[in-house]
């Protein structure tokens, strides 16, 4: 069983949006659209009954004024209103009377279109625009000198294609066979409602692109070709066949990928893109597109994004070893090999231009892809060419032509079949490629847009070119210019001005709007204020009066009738004004601020100082303290510690904008508080005083132990009974200080008595009927039990 193999599309190496620009300035230009009608070509013998009749069923009508005497039964007709040419061809060309139809082509020197960006297609015609080597690219204009495309199909099996693109719709295949939203499966081919292809990925008839790279892959192939909007497609009038199985990040199973494969033979493709890979050697895979190759069908692959050898390690499916497989390396705008490009001198048969490639993108939008991806659908778009310059070729006569005309370049010599890149001048049998044409001179005007007043006047100027220039304006109703290129405002409206120069080369056009007043606009458009500032905005031009408007009333409001604003918080914010007529502009960014203090908090100790900085606000800035006695501060924000406390900073700008720090916290000093006496005695119930110096008075007191002493606020002690106290003093300040150990004792032991004799040691008093020894510390002798 073979395994349904997930495949991922070619990586990008890069990617940008490319807004759409004016067409080259002096460029020969020629009308919007490739064709005026058609060219019809009817059988020997056929009547003009006959001729009618083709005509009414094809929708179209006959110029009966044309006639050609070279080639008999040639006529000339109109695409009929409602109709497209694609409708139209296919009709004409399926009538047994018609020899062959084609459209009627605008020819113009070089058949270069007036696609708007088509200067900026370095893979088509690259004059080094892009800083690389001049004719370092296919040589599409030459090529389209001699075959500018028809309605060959080629599939684009990828990710789908926006078919509504502006460069894309008219050259969208379409199901003649299937009849549109009837739910049926008209032409039997086992999809219903197909009328532009099929989405695989999802299993339905809408095959829109929601990733992109199938829209620009489509771009490069067949967008259309000089209808004057955006690319050109290296094929004008190719239809593309929008086959998606890659999902809309890229991704798509090999099952899908050969039902799309299926569905494109089955259904007249000549050439298919395949700008993806991945997954190893698939059987039915390789079975699928060999089944296309007996069915006659091109199959162009990108040769892969690695960087690597393919003869080493392949990549599938640009390695399936098949008649009909074109393997594709990219190469620069200096005809080197891109440094991501796969190559192999035996499995990648060429290079083409995939580096930074300028094609459509979904949503009417360009942009600049990179990748092999980018190269295959070059040499597919190529493909087209030659089958519409020979539609009977077969693959092998096509993969020669291909392969054959290329232009031998050095970094692809041993590293692919060829060893040259695409020319698809080369490849139409054009011989040696001409050379390129000599630059056409370029008028330009500056500036290239502007806008006045009615009744004013601006000047534009023109540079290139051989002088005199003549100048035009486009509109004689809004304005005129002069000689010199002044252009004088009549009526509101837009206009454009061109210079012509004296050789006749006329320059791009410059855009001229005038406006019956001058444009609304505010001042200042920007500004800062901080929190609390006032700032008045002023509007000009529209029509009084003006009402205002903050579009971030969190961080300012604006008065609507004065125009002045005031901060609220910081932030940003813009403010908006209309005018009488109801026009609106909005002003840039207004940015608010709030005074800020640094540092945010800070702890002193009393005689220290610190500097204070102010921001967000409008210098100068004034400093005051919360409580000056804790700490001062002066006019350039140097705060002085004056007492133990706290206290908080407050810097107001020179709008009155307010910033304040939180607390800031101002320690005492550090002080020696002397306790005296530093050490002493005292007799229960006596008295001692204690002083205290070197603080802050007052000064509390206090005592270790109370059952031993006492201390009143005076510092005076009074011993309540024996044993040892320290006693400590603390300043208005909080700073203490303490004594040694003070000794309370009782009172003194006596002697003398009744009844005997005492002898009392120390200064005890004797007592009643003998001797009353003292307590604590002091000791007596009785003549009953002796020394205690």
């Amino acid at each position: 069983m073979s395994k349904n193999y997930v495949m991922m599309a070619v990586l990008l190496v890069g990617l940008t949006f490319v807004a759409p620009t004016l067409a080259r300035v002096g460029q020969v230009q020629t009308p919007a659209g490739a064709y005026d009608g058609i060219l019809v070509k009817f059988k020997s013998g056929v009547s003009q009954t006959r001729i009618n009749r083709a005509f009414n069923s094809a929708g179209s009508t006959q110029h009966r004024g044309f006639r050609s005497r070279l080639v008999r039964g040639l006529t000339r007709a109109e695409v009929g209103r409602g109709r497209s040419m694609s409708s139209t061809l296919r009709s004409l060309r399926r009538n047994r009377d018609v020899e062959f139809a084609e459209p009627n082509y605008i020819l113009t020197a070089y058949a270069v279109p007036n696609d708007s960006q088509f200067t900026s297609l370095w893979g088509l015609n690259n004059t080094g625009q892009t800083g690389g080597v001049a004719d370092a690219d296919i040589d599409a204009p030459e090529a389209w000198d001699l075959q500018v495309g028809s309605n060959v199909i080629i599939a684009v099996i990828d990710s789908g294609t926006d078919y509504n693109h502006r460069d894309l719709s008219n050259n969208i295949w379409n199901n003649t066979g299937e009849i549109p939203n009837n739910g049926r499966d008209d032409d039997g081919n086992g999809y219903v409602d197909d009328v532009r292809g099929w989405d695989f990925a999802n299993n339905d008839n809408d095959p829109m692109d929601d990733n992109g790279h199938g829209t620009h892959v489509s771009g490069t192939i067949a967008a259309s070709g000089n209808n004057g909007t955006g690319v050109v497609g290296v094929n004008w009038f190719a239809q593309i066949m929008p086959l998606k199985f890659l999902s809309d990040v890229g991704a798509g199973s090999s099952a899908d990928a050969i039902a799309a494969i299926d569905y494109a033979v089955a259904n007249g493709a000549r050439v298919i893109n395949a700008s993806w890979g991945g997954g190893p050697y698939s059987s039915a895979m390789f079975r699928a597109i060999q089944a296309a190759n007996n069915a006659g069908v091109l199959f162009v692959a990108a040769a892969g994004n690695d960087g690597t050898n393919n003869d080493r390690n392949s990549s599938y499916p640009a390695d399936y070893d098949l008649p009909n497989v074109i393997s594709v390396a990219a190469t620069d705008a200096s005809d080197n090999l891109a440094s991501f490009s796969n190559y192999g001198a035996n499995s990648v048969d060429l290079g083409a231009p995939g580096v930074r490639i300028l094609s459509t993108s979904p949503g009417n939008r360009y942009s600049t892809f990179s990748g092999t991806s980018m190269a295959s659908p070059h040499v597919a778009g190529v493909a087209g060419l030659v089958v519409a310059n020979n539609p009977g070729i077969g693959i092998t006569e096509l993969r020669a032509a291909l392969l054959d005309g290329t232009d031998a370049i050095r970094s692809l010599s041993g590293r692919t079949v060829s060893g040259g890149r695409l020319n698809a001048y080369l490849a139409l049998g054009g011989g040696t490629a001409p050379p390129p044409p000599p630059p056409t001179p370029v008028v330009t005007i500056a500036p290239g847009s502007q806008s006045v007043i009615v009744g004013n006047s601006v000047r534009f100027t023109a540079s290139g070119g051989t002088g005199p220039y003549v100048w035009s304006v486009a509109n004689a109703t809004i304005g005129s210019i002069s000689a010199n290129g002044t252009f004088t405002a009549f009526a509101r409206g837009v206009t454009q001005v061109n210079a012509t120069d004296a050789n006749g080369v006329r320059s791009g056009s410059a855009s001229v709007t005038v406006n019956d007043t001058a444009a609304l606009a505010v001042t200042p458009n920007t500004a800062n204020v901080s929190v609390g500032q006032t700032l008045r905005f002023n509007a000009s031009g529209g029509s009084a009066p003006y009402s205002w408007r903050s579009n971030n009333t969190s961080v300012a409001i604006i008065d609507p009738i004065s125009g002045v604003l005031t901060g609220q918080s910081a932030g940003n914010t813009t403010v908006s004004v209309t005018d009488n007529a109801n026009r609106t502009v909005t002003s840039g960014r207004i940015t608010v601020t709030a005074v800020s203090v640094s540092p945010s908090t800070a702890t002193l100790t009393v005689s220290n100082t610190r500097q204070f900085s102010a921001g967000g606000g409008v210098a100068p800035y004034s400093w005051s303290s919360s409580n000056s006695s804790v700490a001062s501060i002066n006019t350039s924000g140097r705060l002085t510690a004056n007492s133990a406390g706290t206290t908080v900073v407050t810097a107001i700008d020179a709008n009155g904008s307010r910033g304040s720090s939180s607390t800031i916290t101002v320690n005492a000093a550090p002080v020696n508080i002397s306790v005296s006496p530093s050490s002493g005695s005292v007799v229960v119930g006596s008295t001692l005083r204690f002083t205290a110096s070197g603080g802050r008075a007052p000064y509390s007191w206090v005592v270790s132990n109370g059952s031993v002493a006492r201390i009143d606020s005076n510092g005076t002690l009074t011993g309540l009974a024996a044993g040892s106290v320290i006693i400590t003093a603390r300043d208005a300040n909080g700073v203490t200080g303490s004594s040694s150990s003070v000794t309370v004792t009782s009172s003194n032991a006596g002697g003398g008595g009744g009844g005997g004799f005492g002898h009392g040691r120390g200064r005890g008093r004797g007592g009643r009927g003998g001797m009353m020894g003292g307590r604590g510390n002091s000791r007596s002798y009785s003549s009953n039990s002796g020394w205690r």
